[in-house]
């Protein structure tokens, strides 16, 4: 069976390639925000009439949209080798396999939130707008997708495969994937709630989603689980200090880092006991070399 993590050898794997391959990849998204920034900070709302939570998202968007663009680039021009080698080892994307994850992963979160309330339901706030959320869910239905498979794309496909280069070990490759997805995330105001619990907390999404990554031998899963946790905390309960403004159904006031962890941690043991608890075979294939000599 050919493994997701060996798909990087089809191509061009000299190490200069992955320092222009991440320069490409994070260049042209730093460039797009910095410019739409200062373009909706100064004429945003008066031209376009958009509210501040619009225009937030079409910053995420636009980024993510980047993002991708430069993965592609960088696997096919600096790589040579298909943009489908990031996602699976098979012909197809298996879209099932995305669906089922998504609203299996969405599902347990709700169901987890659903007891936070319970047991402390004076910090959640019912504060739905129907006329701003109808014209907001659209583009969070959108955009948020776009935002979290090229977070997917970069730090399960590419980054990944890269570390694979060095080692096959899997306990190193889920730590890696973990710190790195970690990194990125101090800039977030959820950390106010406590720098070192939410710390781990990103490093366990980072991780976990390796591990599903590895498990699954494909980026599917992976993908499907990444929008239903941001896609819940755009329409459903976001919480307080989020990196993101939404126009979401209710609105959690107290972040609790513990809480966050532990439901994490369990919505993750259902999920994998009820993907992988029985064992499947599959045919596997490898997508054609175009490019890769």
């Amino acid at each position: 069976m050919t493994q997701f993590i060996d798909l990087a050898r089809l191509g061009k794997n000299n190490w200069w390639r992955y320092v222009l391959g991440v320069a490409l990849i994070l260049g042209a998204p730093v460039a797009l925000a910095t410019i739409t920034n200062m373009l909706y900070d100064r004429i945003g709302y008066h031209v376009f009439g958009l509210n501040n939570t619009i225009i937030s998202f079409v910053e995420v968007g636009g980024f993510g949209a980047c993002l991708i663009i430069g993965v592609l680039l960088a696997v096919k021009v600096i790589h040579f080798r298909p943009f489908l080698t990031l996602i699976t080892p098979h012909q197809l994307v298996d879209w099932k396999k995305l669906a089922k994850s998504f609203g299996l992963f969405l599902g347990l979160i709700a169901l987890a939130t659903f007891i936070d309330y319970l047991l402390n339901p004076s910090t959640y706030e019912f504060r739905l707008k129907p006329d701003r959320f109808l014209v907001f869910a659209p583009v969070a239905l959108i955009l948020t997708p776009i935002q979290t498979t090229a977070e997917e794309l970069l730090f399960r496909g590419y980054l990944l495969q890269c570390m694979a280069l060095l080692t096959r070990n899997r306990a190193a490759l889920v730590l890696a994937s973990g710190v790195l997805f970690m990194l990125p995330h101090f800039a977030n105001p959820e950390m106010i709630a406590g720098f070192w619990p939410m710390a781990f907390y990103y490093f366990l999404v980072g991780g976990i989603l390796a591990i599903i990554t590895l498990k699954s031998n494909g980026l599917e899963m992976a993908m499907g689980i990444h929008a239903a946790i941001n896609l819940f905390a755009a329409l459903i309960v976001n919480y307080a200090n989020s990196a993101l403004e939404t126009e979401s159904i209710f609105y959690c006031t107290e972040l609790d880092p513990i809480f966050t962890i532990v439901s994490f941690g369990v919505i993750v043991i259902v999920f994998y006991l009820v993907m992988f608890g029985v064992t499947t075979t599959s045919e596997t294939s490898v997508p054609q070399q175009e490019g890769a000599e």
